[in-house]
């Protein structure tokens, strides 16, 4: 009992972060949008992968696929790194940080 208790609040922590990490990509990208001349430095990143089991795989990749500004491309075939078009290279520490972020959460909610 007490493990279910603990994955399911990890999972409530995992979509309120979720929901703020998508609130602030929005408004990064609605910036972008709408400035009279955007510039962007769109390109394709590898960034290392903790998460190895393949549920845990495709929430990540759903989870940046939501979030604006980053779309995850491909995985690596050894599954040790996730390929990610950002939008913007400039701002590539907040892509990374989101990343990180929701694979923690993701790694305390498989436990």
């Amino acid at each position: 009992m007490k493990r279910s208790i603990r994955r399911a609040i990890g999972f409530v922590r995992l979509a309120a972060v979720f929901a703020w990490h998508i609130t602030l990509a929005n408004f990064y990208v609605a910036r972008i949008a709408l400035s009279f001349r955007p510039k962007v430095r769109p390109g394709i990143v590898a960034m290392p992968l903790r998460v190895k089991s393949d549920a845990s795989i495709t929430a990540l990749t759903l989870m940046l696929t939501l979030t604006p500004g980053a779309v995850p491309v491909d995985i690596s075939h050894d599954r040790e790194e996730i390929f990610i078009l950002c939008l913007d290279l400039d701002d590539l520490s907040s892509v990374r940080h989101s990343k990180d972020v929701f694979e923690k959460l993701l790694l305390e909610v498989e436990r």
